[in-house]
């Protein structure tokens, strides 16, 4: 991409996709983070509850997330399949994603009770692996690691591929089947986390020599970084109580939140 097209991209997500996210008074992401908030009220009540109970203030989280895009917080190329839909689908899909991240992490977050380690994990670089599998028949394949190379790029790539082919078939389905509460199964058998001899995404086999072994485990970490967000974005899209927020219900939402406070007209 020419330097050129480049700056008509950055002035088309900024100007058209998200308009007033970087103006002076940041009206755009005040007005979203509210909307959010009643979003995650509506679909999330026990989590929005322990929130109001931490006195987590949505703001921030939102600002994080929403004006750098989720590329301070997810993994490099999880993030580039949030962007694709985003810029495809608008902004909606951050909504979607945000919310999605959240359910993820629902049963993790309602156990903690400290502000500074919630707020951390929502926004220091979130490590969903341990919460999902990649693939709608994924469980065998994640759960084949304890055995080598299963774990990080077997189960992974194996199982998501045959998805895509079966992802019209079983849609609701396979997004349900993506997401697993995995806290004993991920000390065990974590995803990309093999070390030493016979580890999973790590860095190959026994050690491996430096050179090969490097490009194997960047490659593997490249794919599951892709199948991570195939997961994601297939969760958030897919599931009914998640992936209703369509650009008709935002924009009535957002007048809501407009008409509400005064400060955003």
């Amino acid at each position: 991409m020419s330097e050129e097209a480049a700056f008509w991209a950055l002035a088309c997500v900024v100007e058209d996709l998200i308009p007033d996210y970087y103006v002076t008074t940041m009206s755009g992401i005040r007005r979203d983070s509210q909307v959010f908030a009643g979003y995650i009220e509506s679909k999330l009540p026990k989590l929005h509850e322990h929130f109001k109970t931490l006195n987590v203030m949505y703001e921030p989280l939102v600002m994080n997330w929403f004006l750098q895009l989720f590329v301070n917080t997810l993994p490099f190329h999880t993030t580039l399949r949030v962007w694709d839909c985003f810029l495809h689908e608008g902004v909606k899909v951050l909504f979607r994603v945000g919310v999605t991240i959240l359910k993820v992490l629902e049963a993790k977050l309602l156990a903690t009770n400290d502000f500074g380690v919630l707020f951390t994990t929502l926004t220091e670089g979130i490590d969903l692996r341990g919460c999902m599998r990649y693939g709608g028949s994924g469980g065998s394949g994640g759960s084949g690691g304890s055995g080598g190379s299963g774990g990080g790029s077997g189960g992974g790539s194996g199982s998501s591929g045959g998805n895509r082919k079966d992802s019209k078939k079983k849609g609701t389905q396979r997004g349900h089947s993506l997401f697993h509460d995995a806290d004993a199964k991920n000390r065990s058998n974590p995803i990309g986390g093999g070390s030493g001899s016979g580890g999973g995404s790590g860095g190959g086999s026994g050690g491996g020599s430096g050179g090969s072994g490097t490009e194997r485990g960047n490659r593997e970490d490249t794919e599951n970084g892709r199948n991570e967000g195939d997961a994601l974005i297939a969760m958030a899209f897919r599931l009914k109580d998640i992936g209703s927020m369509s650009t008709k219900t935002l924009v009535n939402l957002r007048r809501m939140v407009v008409k509400k406070d005064v400060s955003l007209q």
